[in-house]
């Protein structure tokens, strides 16, 4: 056993850019594991509104106005809460602040105020952040993270508790790191290189149905290779009493006057890929050596030396934000340089390959630096990147505390070729070392894949990324934001790849509704003083704060109940990805309306649930299922109750409607019964018949005399009739009701529980 002290680890994550298509068009590691159980969970409405309705969040909303909370429901406790500034000091540092504000304002959550320590604290031009965790018995409770947001002047206008205040666990280890680490490395079927445990046991909490569910878990790093010679390195929580693996995260993230000697350095390269034209450029930042001492080229590629005589001078293919090296051997050649103009190409004395790599982190480098000047992390990238090119193995690149690029084959060409994947590996380090300098920790793979793509598209001002990518195909690409957007929770898939294009499409959809991408990039960057960070399946909850962050971020009076002067553009982008400011807690509730009588307006009730300031409801029809959908309006009556009219229709009319939320920008926020509007697999929307009459009512609790189900020859494809005590089933695996397609409950009153229903679903997962 070797064992060091790793901490939380993910100081160097390795992160492909690319991986090759499956049925999805996404290679899965099967070794990466988490231990949140349903990655597209959604929150459950009614809890949440049971949550909001608590004594403790409605206490602090009577003494502090208007705020809009989510609650952990394992918890219960406001996992993100914002909304009216709240003065609770009238002087004081961020951190005394912050330490009032738990204790006096939050106090009847019953915080254990014991166990909650100081991390770290940050700034930008607008907010301070204080950032807390928890300690147990002297054990770090993973993702156990506190944050109070603050303006300027101090006042409180944002906060997020993580707290754990029954943690009940046995915290002596019952196997011995050795036997962890032999665990984390169970039914790996690859060439183990090192494995080392970390210093201090850990608690994590696995999230259960309103609990959690503590286990003591070792931390450990696995090292090792695979049968393509591609480096793996892991990040594993083994349980410290049944050795189970609760958790595999890739560390891999697979994108002045004229002096006596002037020198210009230029060189041939491709600028953006190999199907755009090659391009003299200057090579910046370049380093030249002359009598042992350093010296750099400027951002034009210019050096002025002030010796008067010629001199010797030593030139590699390393500057101030890059080394390139293949085979771990850096491109360098020795040169006279004379008094006067010496003008030097770099053509003779490294590959294309190698120079569009250099020229592409110097690009992405000084990009970023624009980006971060004057924050805290505006030299989280001041130093020099390893740059590796023809890494054994095609078609892909990644990160692992240096930048890799794989030669030609398989169908691709060279990855260093192409500056979209160098933007977007280098991406990664901006993500690791930024959050370091803010006092966080990046460790979530979807948005480290996702916000390394915003990085990339940043720079460029194109939807589509890795142009270039594929050999013999000037049009191939890798990924695009501007079509097929995905959409939480439908789209997300367990793949870091696949789920983190649901947060890049949504920060590229802010650019194009701002009409500005560096206003976008800006806002995006700002971001990063939050320190967001949730575990891999909780990409739900991370992507909703993270809109609730680029809210508070845009605000301009610290109170984003009254809007912020780019609500709708922020908002409306978020929703198109299905990222709702409410969190997908604002619901209708409706009782359908069986029969109604006919020739008379068919007035309709619907009780709205909302924390979204200026929502209303609109009410779509339709008569027998025929046509498109006409609108009918809704009016206010008080209370957040709603009342519309469907038109007066003919007796034995059979009407079809169903109800939407929309905001105060105009956008559509959900549908009530959800996704009724659906134009390819629509759900079943509300009915109401006109003017019909009951003749005859069973139940089908005492059998069914006067029903036959399953003839002879039926052939419906969709499901054959049967008489059974329903399954709920859902378009999307969720807590109830999103999606529902199938209720669980019959229409009798209890205790009646059979009904018809066209085929039983399987089981409640079942879509």
């Amino acid at each position: 056993m070797k064992t060091k002290i790793t901490g939380v680890l993910l100081a160097a994550l390795i992160c492909p850019f690319f991986a090759l298509a499956l049925d999805d068009g996404h290679e899965r590691d099967p070794y990466v594991k988490t231990f949140i159980k349903n990655i597209r969970r959604t929150p459950d409405k009614a809890y949440q509104q049971q949550l909001r309705s608590s004594t403790a969040w409605q206490e602090f909303t009577q003494r502090n106005g208007t705020w809009h909370v989510r609650f952990n429901e394992e918890c219960g406790l406001p996992v993100r809460a914002f909304g009216q500034p709240v003065q609770v000091l009238l002087s004081g540092s961020p951190k005394e602040i912050a330490d009032a504000f738990l204790a006096n304002e939050l106090s009847a959550f019953n915080l254990p105020y014991h166990e909650i320590i100081y991390k770290s604290g940050s700034e930008n031009a607008k907010y301070h952040y204080v950032n807390y965790k928890q300690v147990h018995q002297g054990l770090d409770i993973l993702f156990a993270d506190f944050q109070v947001k603050m303006t300027k002047s101090g006042e409180v206008m944002l906060f997020g508790i993580d707290a754990h205040r029954n943690v009940n666990l046995n915290l002596q280890p019952a196997i011995s790191k050795a036997a962890a680490e032999a665990a984390a490395v169970k039914g790996m079927s690859l060439v183990i290189d090192q494995v080392t445990t970390g210093g201090d046991l850990k608690i994590l909490p696995v999230p259960d149905y309103r609990e959690y569910d503590y286990r003591l878990v070792y931390e450990v790093t696995v090292e090792a290779t695979d049968a393509q010679s591609f480096p793996k390195k892991y990040y594993t929580l083994v349980d410290a009493h049944s050795g189970q693996v609760w958790y595999r995260h890739s560390l891999i993230d697979h994108m002045a006057p004229t002096a006596p000697i002037d020198v210009d350095m230029s060189a041939t390269l491709y600028p953006t890929h190999p199907y755009d034209p090659q391009a003299v450029r200057p090579l910046k930042h370049q380093r030249i050596t002359v009598n042992g001492q350093p010296f750099y080229t400027d951002d034009t590629g210019y050096l002025g030396l002030n010796n008067t005589s010629s001199v010797t001078a030593t030139i590699q293919l390393r500057g101030r934000w890059a080394n390139i090296k293949t085979n771990n051997s850096t491109p360098s050649w020795t040169t006279t340089l004379n008094p006067g103009a010496n003008n030097l190409s770099y053509d003779n004395h490294a590959n294309i390959k190698e120079l569009s790599a250099y020229h592409a982190v110097q690009e992405v480098h000084d990009h970023y630096k624009s980006q971060a000047a004057g924050t805290a992390a505006e030299f989280a990238m001041d130093f020099v990147m390893g740059t590796n090119i023809d890494v054994a193995g095609s078609c892909n690149a990644f990160y692992d505390g240096e930048i890799n690029f794989f030669d030609a084959g398989g169908g691709c060409n060279a990855t260093s070729l192409v500056a979209d994947v160098v933007y977007h590996e280098y991406g990664h380090g901006i993500n690791y070392e930024a959050y370091t300098a803010y006092g966080g920790f990046f460790g979530n793979s979807a948005l480290g894949e996702g916000y390394a793509d915003v990085w990339a598209n940043g720079i460029t001002v194109d939807p589509i990324l890795g142009i270039g990518f594929f050999a013999n195909n000037p049009t191939g690409y890798v990924r695009r934001y501007d079509i097929n957007k995905k959409v939480y929770p439908k789209d997300l898939v367990g793949e870091s790849h696949a789920d983190g294009e649901i947060i890049a499409g949504a920060w590229w959809d802010v650019g194009e509704n701002f009409n500005d991408h560096q206003h976008r990039q800006d806002l995006f960057f700002m971001t990063y003083n939050a320190v967001l960070y949730e575990p891999n399946g909780d990409e739900g909850l991370l992507y909703w704060e993270i809109l609730i962050e680029a809210l508070t971020d845009d605000d301009n009076d610290g109170n984003i109940n009254n809007g912020t002067p780019n609500y709708c553009d922020i908002t409306g982008a978020f929703a198109q990805h299905g990222i709702f400011v409410s969190g997908d807690v604002v619901t209708i509730n409706h009782n359908d309306l069986l029969v109604t009588p006919a020739q008379q307006p068919i007035t309709i009730n619907a009780a709205m649930t909302s924390l979204l300031p200026g929502s209303s409801v609109q009410g779509y029809y339709k008569v027998d299922g025929v046509g498109a959908w006409n609108p009918f309006s809704f009016t206010y009556q008080g209370s957040l109750i709603y009342e519309g009219a469907i038109p007066a229709q003919p007796s034995g009319s059979i009407v079809h409607y169903y109800m939407d939320i929309v905001d105060t920008c105009g956008t559509h926020v959900g549908t009530t019964p959800a996704r009724a509007d659906d134009p390819v697999n629509p759900n079943i929307p509300f009915y109401t018949l006109v003017n019909f009459n009951q003749l005859q009512f069973h139940d089908f609790e005492s059998g069914s005399p006067n029903w036959t189900v399953g003839l002879p020859g039926d052939q419906a494809t969709t499901g054959m009739w049967e008489i059974a005590d329903p399954i709920p089933s859902y378009l999307d695996p969720g807590p109830p009701p999103e999606g529902m397609v199938q209720t669980g409950d019959d229409h009798t009153a209890s205790p009646g529980i059979m009904c018809a229903v066209t085929q039983n679903a399987n089981s409640t997962t079942t879509s």
